[in-house]
């Protein structure tokens, strides 16, 4: 939760708004590499979610037929 506030508070501000003003104007409209800074956690969640699911079939092909099986549970063991 901290985070998240953080990462859309630096995302305003480098958007040129303030993230402590009330919302007594509305978001900032301002743009950030084409995103709103309100959009950034959506994005990030749309990102991770479709190389999820890209790369999901292609790791499970490899665990399933290839002897590689303890390499990649010991490789996604040390990446969590």
């Amino acid at each position: 939760i901290f985070v998240a506030k953080a990462l859309l508070d630096y995302a305003t501000m480098e958007a040129g708004c303030d993230p402590n003003t009330t919302d007594v104007d509305g978001p900032c409209e301002s743009r950030v590499h084409g995103f709103l800074p309100s959009s950034l956690l959506t994005n990030m969640v749309l990102v991770s979610g479709l190389l999820g699911a890209a790369l999901m079939p292609v790791v499970g092909s490899v665990v399933d037929h290839t002897k590689h099986r303890r390499l990649v549970g010991r490789a996604s063991w040390v990446g969590l």
